[in-house]
């Protein structure tokens, strides 16, 4: 494997094979849950899920009341529109919230990030 570390957070790497690919990717998970996905054949990073962490509070200032699972009211998992390096491919995670004071929030963040020139 060419990948030692994460190369979202650079943590250590551990092997998970429940979530390989046979003959095409091999699965790692580092220590902040990133799971990374690497092509057998290139030995380059070909995908990186990241783990979606939902709002614990409320960002209007002055309120701060917990926010749960009962006050999403939408999400939606769209691809990227742009292939920028900053961005890459990959898919985005939208969710947008309301407290029990009314307030409307969102929260936009990458889920999974492609690199389809591992498999070129």
């Amino acid at each position: 494997m060419s990948v030692k570390e994460c190369p979202e957070c650079h943590g250590s790497l551990e092997r998970y094979p429940k979530q390989d690919i046979p003959g095409a990717v091999e699965r790692y998970r580092c220590i902040n849950s990133h799971l990374i996905g690497v092509n057998i054949r290139s030995q380059q990073v070909s995908t990186i899920i990241l783990p979606f962490k939902h709002l614990e509070k409320c960002p209007k200032e002055g309120c701060g009341l917990p926010i749960g699972p009962a006050e999403v009211i939408s999400d939606q998992t769209t691809p990227t529109r742009t292939n920028g390096v900053e961005d890459g491919k990959g898919l985005v995670r939208l969710v947008y919230y309301q407290c029990s004071r009314g307030h409307q929030s969102s929260k936009r963040q990458f889920i999974q990030k492609k690199f389809p020139e591992a498999f070129a």
